[in-house]
């Protein structure tokens, strides 16, 4: 199955959070689907980042080498 994944669905995803709902969380990793994560909610995030409205962990070029 293909499976378009939102940018809270994402988030919720890498954070183990509790409100995304066992279904999806399985849906999202069974080897059997190809998950896709829209290039707009790339940009979303970048926008609700420089906004204020979603922290991000800092990478500065500290961690780079």
């Amino acid at each position: 199955m293909r499976i378009l994944i939102d940018t809270h669905i994402f988030f919720w995803h890498l954070t183990d959070d509790p409100l995304l709902p066992e279904p999806i969380e399985a849906a999202i990793l069974n080897p059997d689907n190809a998950v896709y994560l829209s290039v707009v909610a790339i940009w979303e995030a970048v926008v609700k980042h420089y906004s204020g409205k979603l922290p991000l962990p800092d990478i500065s070029s500290d961690e780079a080498g």
